[in-house]
């Protein structure tokens, strides 16, 4: 498999939200989750997992089976050892549960608003 644990996926999402998110902020890419590695699933059986942010499910992790037919693209970190790309993880499982941050979409909304983007 070629992501891998620390890589941040970046996914061009469906939804009506992630549309506007694209259109608002001139980017293909509406979506980013962050990869996890192998967490066990409801089976017990270990499968490649995302940490996402979601404004209904909040801080979650998914399959990354989620996101086969999307168009995505994987960013690697660059210059991170492994125990930093641990660290990094870490700090992010650790916020599992918590609310998306709603406040920097109105604040998004609210800066483009003065400058509507061109299509």
């Amino acid at each position: 498999m070629t992501l891998r644990k620390g890589d941040v996926l970046l996914v061009d999402g469906n939804s009506r939200f992630s549309v506007a998110i694209s259109y608002l902020t001139q980017s293909t890419w509406s979506h980013a989750a962050r990869c996890v590695g192998g967490l066990p699933d409801p089976s017990g059986q270990l499968s490649l997992q995302l940490l996402e942010a979601d404004v209904i499910l909040s801080l979650h992790t998914v399959p990354v089976s989620k996101y086969s037919g999307f168009h995505t693209r994987i960013c690697r970190p660059v210059g991170l050892n492994p125990q930093e790309i641990d660290a990094v993880v870490a700090f992010s499982m650790a916020r599992l549960g918590h609310q998306y941050d709603m406040k920097n979409v109105i604040d998004l909304v609210r800066y483009l608003i003065r400058t509507p983007p061109l299509p």
